[in-house]
């Protein structure tokens, strides 16, 4: 009966994004959520704009479908440097806390209950090079962020090494999401014209799928083949 849980969690997600999209539709909010008036929005708040937006990025961090949408606002109002550099920040800091609760409350908890399971021998390969193993999750996002971070605290990574682990892992999507944003920087429809959207969108395609493809490479390898 586990899955009952997960299916009204599920038509609770679905319930509350229909609203909130209901609400953005009948308001005539989601008519002022242009480019520019997301740019200018952020950039506002003038000197404390980059601190204001990592700050919000990091709430975001808890909702994923909208960190996306947060990476793609700082490449829109920073550019893609600048934007990059603050969503890894961002991303990184916010992700320490909820990896050292982790670990600090669940560990002992998790490793008790889950020793000789799956998740039990995904920890023990996690201890033998926990970088690595942070990198790849970050690399190929099989779990939501915020998971990531809760799992990350059950190996035995330090936080220096947990948090360049981060920042390398998603750099490559950041990056590209970032260069997405700041194509609409003048305006939507010369951003969708543009041979940098173009190149933005190739360059998602291939953050996301480089790393989908060598993880399946790694599997097809490490399969003993069957003599005939």
């Amino acid at each position: 009966m586990k899955t009952a849980p997960i299916f009204l969690k599920w038509i609770l997600i679905i319930v509350l994004t229909l609203g909130v999209g209901g609400w953005l539709y009948l308001s005539g909010t989601y008519a002022r959520l242009t480019p520019d008036n997301v740019r200018d929005f952020i950039l506002g708040f003038g000197a404390w704009a980059p601190g204001i937006f990592i700050l919000i990025y990091i709430v975001l961090l808890f909702i994923p479908p909208l960190s996306v949408v947060g990476s793609t606002a700082g490449g829109l109002a920073f550019g893609p440097i600048q934007g990059l550099l603050l969503v890894l920040f961002a991303a990184t800091v916010g992700s320490v806390l909820p990896m050292l609760l982790s670990r600090k409350f669940g560990r002992q908890w998790v490793e008790t209950k889950t020793k000789g399971k799956r998740i039990g021998h995904l920890i023990e390969k996690a201890n033998d090079n926990s970088f690595l193993f942070v990198l790849y999750m970050r690399l190929i996002p099989v779990l939501p962020f915020e998971v990531q971070n809760y799992v990350a605290g059950l190996s035995r990574i330090g936080v220096h090494k947990f948090m360049l682990a981060t920042a390398l892992g998603i750099a490559p999507i950041s990056f590209s999401l970032a260069l997405l944003g700041d194509t609409f920087s003048h305006g939507l429809m010369n951003g969708l014209k543009s041979h940098q959207f173009i190149i933005a969108v190739l360059v998602i395609a291939l953050a996301i799928g480089l790393p989908i493809a060598i993880r399946y490479l790694i599997k097809k390898e490490k399969k003993p083949t069957k003599d005939v």
